[in-house]
């Protein structure tokens, strides 16, 4: 009989731990398939945005800017605060693409043929430059701080994207 309690009892705690645990998931993933409430973005006054990481959880995308952020411990920031940040950012040249937020910035860039175009990787993630034109050689794996450089020699329209995240695309239209 007192086996019995033990493995009742034992199997009661061990079924509490795996709820304590699930709802701890849960809270951190969120209801709606987003980041959840420890992880919400804040707006600029300080209410909770439904969307993206924030004051818990630093958004690999906008490196610095989470718990541990440029804003200090524990302070989030939302749609505002993020344009003033990137409208502050330092200018770059015609020729040159930036790699941010899961993007190719600018994402279509048009440039005379003999032109040398650069990507930047700004991001904290890996990205590639994967152009649909197979016979134009593609940068291969760029972390956080690398470039790659393509010179674009005949006029026409180069569409590319990044190989681990097919949903960023870019297009360099060439003139003569």
């Amino acid at each position: 009989m007192r086996k019995r309690w033990i493995a009742i009892i034992g199997g009661l705690l061990i079924a509490g731990v795996l709820a304590v645990a699930s709802i701890g998931v849960a809270l951190a993933m969120g209801a709606n398939g987003g980041n959840g409430p420890f992880a919400a973005r804040q707006n600029v006054t300080g209410q909770q945005a439904p969307y993206g990481p924030g004051w818990m959880m630093n958004d690999p995308e906008d490196a610095g800017y989470g718990h541990m952020g440029q804003n200090g411990m524990m302070n989030g920031y939302g749609p505002g605060m993020d344009q003033q940040r990137q409208a502050s950012a330092t200018p770059v040249a015609a020729n040159t693409v930036v790699i941010r937020n899961l993007a190719f910035y600018p994402a279509n860039l048009e440039v005379k043929a003999g032109t040398t175009v650069t990507w930047i990787n700004e991001s904290l993630g890996a990205h590639t430059v994967t152009f649909n034109d197979s016979s134009i050689t593609s940068s291969g794996l760029l972390n956080h701080g690398d470039t790659f450089s393509y010179t674009f020699t005949k006029a026409g329209v180069y569409t590319y994207f990044c190989d681990l995240h097919e949903a960023m695309t870019g297009q360099v239209t060439v003139t003569a």
